[in-house]
């Protein structure tokens, strides 16, 4: 996987970074709970690019975003699920 989203045309440099540390931190249902601050400090990049780069994969059909609260309505980290795998030819 790594080779092919290193090659891959269709996703940008943060795209990228942020797809394979989620893909990193995903069990084996190909899903991640991750705070965006986690995301960012981790990945080296402001907590603004994380939520840009986010909602590109989302759009994208990458991955898919599910916001987390608990009963008391405070919200917890998100639930990223990964729903493509890389080719290089994309």
């Amino acid at each position: 996987m790594k080779n092919a989203i290193v090659f891959n045309s269709e996703l940008g440099s943060l795209e990228k970074l942020v797809y394979l540390y989620l893909a990193c931190c995903a069990n084996n249902k190909k899903q991640a709970c991750l705070s965006m601050n986690k995301i960012a400090k981790h990945c080296s990049i402001s907590r603004a690019s994380v939520k840009r780069t986010i909602s590109a994969l989302v759009k994208k059909g990458w991955i898919s975003k599910e916001s987390r609260c608990l009963e008391d309505g405070n919200y917890v980290s998100n639930l990223y699920t990964i729903h493509k795998e890389p080719s290089i030819n994309a």
